[in-house]
């Protein structure tokens, strides 16, 4: 039986990211899937509390990302 709060994530996950790509159309943005996908997960897994800077995370996924291409 499927579980209803992991098909809610998957959902959750499914609009965020529909959402993100439709604003980066929009603004002629080139991002790929899986560079969304990360951001998305970097700030799933965020802890405010946490040491670790959120805004300097994605900034190091754009610079692989930029990196490789």
């Amino acid at each position: 039986m499927p579980n209803p709060v992991e098909n809610n994530l998957k959902r959750q996950k499914s609009d965020s990211l529909k959402f993100l790509k439709q604003v980066a159309k929009e603004k002629s943005a080139n991002i790929s899937d899986e560079l969304f996908e990360e951001i998305y997960d970097v700030v799933l897994k965020h802890n405010p509390d946490s040491s670790v800077n959120l805004s300097k995370e994605i900034e190091k996924l754009i610079s692989n990302e930029l990196e490789k291409k």
